[in-house]
């Protein structure tokens, strides 16, 4: 098989004196897509938030990514937690990349380094693969397939999860990928997408590759948390945090 010509097309290292020039870090592309940081932060042109709503996927909560982002000793942190209001608050972000397709691109590669900790109520953190458009199909059913990894919980198992086109995004014909490592721990996840193949490694070590149902149309990559459950604690929160992230295109 021959070797995929990955070329380095995005990479975010959260250092201030080091800012990418061009690509910007946001949710999405939406005009009520509200910035991640005030006018004058040297992150307001790297990093912008969703609007403020309600997450929509049956999560509790809402996003609020101004409420939940920072970038502290060049790590992006997603603190999720609950507002004054009585809102539980999490976040979203995803790279809008160079060229005409700003947002998804038909095969791709991500690694970036990241932990999660906090409450086991919070998160169901997933760094995926998702469909960006779901050409009139009933709720749940993307039109390309989904690829979370990893997709955790603080306390929880190492894990992501493989849901073809198909059969959507349903827990009986769902694959579950284990990863190794803990939660909790900071890794280095790879994932590479390819036309017959995709590939995960965490920490160098290969933990899963899929070589049936693999997506075969443009999609794109998010950061997504949230909170699954009700905290047991009015207190409870939860970081996800990101030491860098790199985005490849095939050259």
């Amino acid at each position: 098989m021959r070797t995929p010509d990955w070329r380095l097309i995005v990479r975010t290292d959260f250092d201030e004196a080091d800012l990418p020039a061009g690509p910007l870090w946001q949710t999405g592309t939406r005009p009520e897509d509200a910035g991640l940081f005030p006018a004058g932060n040297p992150w307001a042109a790297v990093l912008k938030g969703k609007a403020d709503g309600p997450i929509g996927n049956g999560d509790l909560g809402h996003y609020a990514c101004a409420a939940t982002h920072a970038v502290r000793d060049s790590w992006l942190r997603i603190r999720n937690h609950r507002a004054d209001d009585g809102r539980w608050l999490s976040g979203s972000v995803k790279p809008v990349l160079p060229g005409p397709n700003a947002v998804d691109r038909t095969f791709l590669r991500v690694r970036f380094r990241a932990r999660l900790t906090g409450d086991p109520h919070a998160g169901a953190v997933a760094t995926l693969i998702n469909p960006r458009t779901w050409d009139g199909r009933p709720a749940g059913v993307p039109n390309g397939g989904e690829v979370c990894f990893p997709e955790i919980r603080p306390g929880g198992g190492h894990q992501g999860f493989f849901h073809p086109a198909r059969l959507g995004i349903d827990p009986r014909t769902s694959r579950r990928l284990p990863l190794p490592g803990a939660v909790g721990e900071p890794h280095v996840y790879d994932l590479a997408w390819t036309s017959d193949a995709v590939r995960g490694l965490v920490d160098d070590v290969e933990a899963f590759r899929l070589t049936e149902d693999v997506p075969q149309t443009a999609l794109g990559w998010v950061i997504q948390t949230g909170w699954p459950q009700e905290p047991e604690r009015a207190d409870a929160e939860a970081v996800f945090a990101v030491d860098w992230i790199e985005v490849y295109d095939l050259g």
